[in-house]
């Protein structure tokens, strides 16, 4: 006769199981709500159409990219450069004084709607090669293809992964790490340090610098406009 399983380690199982379907019944309906909401944003943004090829996005309601978004940009800074070896050292010269780089708000209102064609062009061809491949989703071997073509007009060098990605990949053991690769990954720590310092630097004075005007915003008596204050002056 076939062996049963005993009572107590059926319900063992029974109970262990409950909390996994659970836990992926939570996962689906929290994927299908932000699945819906960014439909939402595709519609206003003027993905209008049942096929992606006729619209686009070309019939145009909304912005995607906003001068702020641009703004971002510019001023981005990775925080955790000696963990992670996110650029080299002269690539890191160059970005760090972009960031520190006093821009007009005209400049960004300029910006954003170059930035969001660029977006808009990568993100249709994107979508496009994913249907016509059958994936729901873009995935980064597709989207390395679609941005192949802007590899060599970019001011740094794309093509080469960065520093952060060798390494991953050769503490994970997909690449072999040969004695001249400890070699150039030892000077490479020492320049990830150096570079942590200065953005360690930058992020205290800009922490300082937000807390000096949160306080002249406080000590002039002014409140943030609440809601009905902001419907007011929109009407």
């Amino acid at each position: 006769m076939p062996k049963t399983k005993e009572p107590v380690a059926a319900e063992a199982e029974a109970e262990t199981e409950a909390p996994k379907a659970k836990r992926d019944a939570s996962r689906s309906l929290a994927r299908r709500k932000k699945c819906k909401a960014l439909r939402g944003k595709a519609a206003q943004a003027g993905y209008l159409s049942g096929t992606l090829g006729a619209s686009a996005g070309r019939d145009q309601l909304k912005s995607l990219i906003t001068k702020n978004n641009v703004k971002k940009m510019c001023e981005f800074i990775p925080e955790r450069i000696a963990e992670e070896l996110a650029y080299n050292k002269d690539e890191f010269s160059e970005r760090l004084a972009t960031a520190q780089e006093k821009f007009s708000t005209g400049a960004f209102q300029v910006l954003a709607p170059k930035i969001e064609s660029i977006f808009r062009a990568v993100t249709a061809e994107a979508l496009t090669r994913s249907f016509e491949f059958g994936q729901t989703s873009i995935n980064a071997a597709t989207m390395a293809s679609v941005l192949r073509p802007y590899q060599a007009k970019t001011l740094f060098d794309t093509a080469a992964p960065p520093p952060g990605i060798i390494k991953h990949a050769q503490t994970v053991g997909a690449l072999s790490v040969h004695e001249k690769d400890k070699e150039m990954q030892e000077a490479k720590q020492e320049d990830a340090k150096i570079m942590q310092k200065e953005v360690n630097k930058i992020f205290k004075e800009r922490a300082a610098a937000k807390k000096a005007r949160s306080e002249a915003y406080k000590a002039s008596g002014r409140t943030p406009p609440g809601k009905k204050a902001k419907k007011a002056k929109t009407a």
